[in-house]
């Protein structure tokens, strides 16, 4: 079991038994932002991207790390969740804007009968939802007085979370063809806004090769090059950008650019929502960049993956 450390205390370990130093921030400095602004778990987390020495009486220290670096990825993670969160509720939207546009087209539908369809192979769900509409919540009054059986899609769409909409999305698809290649890409969706609206740390994953595809193909549809091969016909990509679009992170986030561009049907929005991307691109994501070395082999990914993104959103900033 790990010892509970006081602030002072986490600064100490930082400095001594992490060799992490405190020139860019000083300790006072780091300890007001420990106090104020951000914990000690969230702010090391994202130590595992920096090198350590391998051997020696330093093994396991950091061979060059400042605290400021991480509290500086800690902001940008901050802000790269926010905007990423707006991109996938958007795309939740709407895809639920085109699904009930088609049933609502859809002679064989009547709005009821999918629904029954669909929870007829899921009792689980059936049972969520009627606990949900005994419950005192924000969407619980949208099933109130409602039967198991009675439940309209444009209500059933308003309470379920959006991995259960996901599956929904492709179960009306498997039986009426509304989508190419969207339902293989709203798993990657998923995972992103889950994980802005958890606010967990997204750039921890930065340098993590994606191998959730051969963990587990039956949760995972897309080919693993899907999304490479789809920016290739819009942008250059270098062999070296591709091997970075193969990570766990940069493969989900350029999966939820290319989504965003691909489904949302308003240019007016799609405009908007790229401009804001690049509004953070050009400007606060690079406003520290000074802080890393890009001589060195592991501050350089952030370095690439940043000019990578915005090569990216540049591009599909153009095309709206």
């Amino acid at each position: 079991m790990k010892t509970k450390l006081t602030i002072e205390k986490q600064i100490e370990y930082m400095k001594i038994d992490k060799n992490i130093k405190f020139c860019l921030c000083s300790e006072e400095n780091a300890k007001e932002i420990l106090e104020k602004s951000n914990y000690f778990y969230k702010i090391k987390s994202y130590s595992k991207l920096f090198e350590t020495y391998r051997s020696g009486i330093n093994k396991g220290k950091f061979t060059n790390l400042d605290f400021e670096k991480l509290n500086e990825l800690s902001k940008i993670d901050f802000y790269l969740r926010k905007l990423l969160l707006n991109m996938t509720i958007t795309i939740e939207h709407v895809l639920k804007v085109e699904l009930l546009n088609s049933i609502a087209a859809n002679k064989a539908e009547n709005g009821y009968q999918i629904v029954n369809k669909y929870l007829s192979t899921n009792n689980t769900l059936k049972d969520k939802l009627i606990a949900k509409s005994n419950r005192e919540d924000y969407s619980s009054r949208i099933l109130k007085n409602k039967a198991i059986n009675e439940i309209p899609v444009w209500n059933f769409v308003e309470v379920i979370d959006f991995g259960t909409f996901e599956r929904f999305y492709k179960f009306y698809n498997n039986n009426y063809r509304i989508s190419n290649n969207t339902t293989n890409y709203l798993w990657n969706v998923r995972q992103i806004r889950n994980a802005c609206a958890h606010n967990d740390c997204l750039l921890v994953s930065m340098n993590r090769f994606d191998d959730r595809s051969l963990k587990n193909r039956r949760t995972v549809k897309n080919k693993p090059q899907d999304h490479i091969i789809y920016l290739r016909k819009i942008v250059d990509l270098l062999p070296r950008e591709e091997a970075i679009l193969k990570t766990f992170l940069m493969k989900d986030i350029s999966i939820v650019l290319i989504v965003f561009f691909e489904v949302v049907k308003s240019k007016q929005l799609k405009k908007h929502q790229f401009k804001e991307l690049k509004y953070w691109i050009d400007g606060r994501f690079k406003e520290h960049q000074n802080y890393f070395d890009i001589q060195r082999n592991d501050e350089r990914e952030f370095f690439f993956s940043y000019l990578l993104i915005k090569k990216i959103v540049d591009k599909l900033y153009s095309l709206c």
